[in-house]
């Protein structure tokens, strides 16, 4: 049984979208997630998931670092925004199914609002992608609409 909750449990998405599989290790700034792909993933077609769909791999692994964080702390887990891309590199056209990918996300810089993630996604042991993801992270007033950032 895994010391960690379930990805459903930190990722403010819904079946079918929640990606991950699961949590394999984590650190105050990083996380290691999983995902096997088979026939039945999202974004799979004719036994191959496009590459692109590694961008929202890793981005899922940087919600599940926050929802874990938060999860620790009692608090909400709440709504994240991928909010810029760079250093996007794809080595592969395509994720082979079945496959079992190994997700990496480290914070270079940020707290809980605002932040960056140098993240890959590993085959076999190898990057086959690489990003660094600008996120935020912050809730709306429901009164007012205004955009208020929790710090």
């Amino acid at each position: 049984m895994s010391e960690y909750p379930p990805i459903y449990a930190l990722v403010p998405h819904r079946a079918p979208m929640i990606l991950l599989d699961g949590i394999e290790n984590e650190t105050e700034d990083s996380i290691v997630c999983s995902v096997t792909l088979h026939a039945g993933s999202p974004f799979a077609e004719n036994g191959r998931v496009p590459v692109l769909v590694a961008t929202e791999y890793m981005a899922q692994c940087v919600a599940a670092h926050a929802g874990l964080r938060a999860f620790r702390r009692c608090t909400p887990i709440r709504i994240g925004y991928l909010i810029g891309a760079r250093r996007i590199d794809f080595s592969i056209p395509a994720f082979v199914v079945p496959e079992t990918l190994i997700v990496r996300a480290t914070r270079v810089w940020g707290d809980d609002s605002l932040g960056q993630y140098r993240c890959s996604v590993e085959l076999a042991g190898h990057p086959v992608s690489t990003a660094v993801l600008n996120v935020f992270q912050g809730d709306i007033d429901q009164r007012s609409g205004q955009r208020e950032v929790a710090l």
